[in-house]
């Protein structure tokens, strides 16, 4: 209790001492003239100073207390800015991927996919199911692809970063069924998370399976 009255004796000190605002000196010693008191701070007016000196040594009497919040929002305004950016590359890498499976291109695409991915594609097409592991992918859905359709494209509409390391892609998927020799196109829609270094950790996708399915019955 003593100590918690001495802050708050201390606190009201600093906040009520005129002589920080630059009040007048005390009163001549030896009875020269009557002593001369000193002004009362216009609390109500715009004497800025008289608080912010006071206000600036209150500051300094905690000094190991929580940090000043973020007044001007520059702390939030930077880390915004690094995810718009980190964002922004996302987009670009998942581009680069699609763009490695139109070529072939077997470097990029192991180098973007994380060895222990876990891929989710839709139930109710021929290779649905959640496959972990980059090896996993490639055996149960990549190859698949390859063997049972023609001309299989992935297109992209429309890209956006929903979070600085997630990417939705809205697009299709088409292709020629080689067993029916029948085709289909397939809106589509899949959500890519990336790591800290760029490469995809995870993969859901969202298809129209029914155009899927009714391409592979004869």
């Amino acid at each position: 209790m003593g100590k918690k009255w001495l802050w708050i004796c201390g606190i009201s000190y600093l906040l009520l001492t005129p002589a920080l605002a630059g009040g007048a000196e005390a009163a001549p010693r030896g009875g020269d003239g009557p002593a001369l008191e000193a002004p009362t701070p216009d609390v109500v007016g715009a004497d800025v100073d008289f608080f912010a000196a006071r206000w600036d040594r209150v500051q300094r009497v905690e000094p190991t207390g929580p940090a000043a919040p973020d007044i001007l929002g520059l702390a939030t305004a930077a880390a915004e800015q690094a995810d718009d950016k980190k964002a922004k590359k996302n987009e670009e890498t998942v581009l680069a991927l699609y763009g490695a499976f139109a070529v072939g291109d077997l470097d990029t695409i192991l180098a973007i996919i994380h060895p222990d991915v876990v891929w989710i594609e839709s139930e109710g097409i021929p290779y649905g199911g959640t496959f972990i592991g980059r090896d996993a992918v490639f055996a149960g859905v990549f190859a698949k692809i390859a063997e049972d359709w023609d001309d299989f494209t992935a297109e992209i509409n429309l890209i956006f970063a929903a979070e600085a390391d997630r990417v939705v892609v809205l697009g299709q998927d088409s292709g020629t069924f080689k067993d029916t020799g029948k085709s289909m196109v397939a809106p589509a829609a899949s959500i890519w998370t990336l790591n800290k270094d760029g490469q995809v950790v995870r993969f859901e996708q969202y298809i129209d399976t029914r155009a899927v399915y009714e391409a592979t019955i004869p």
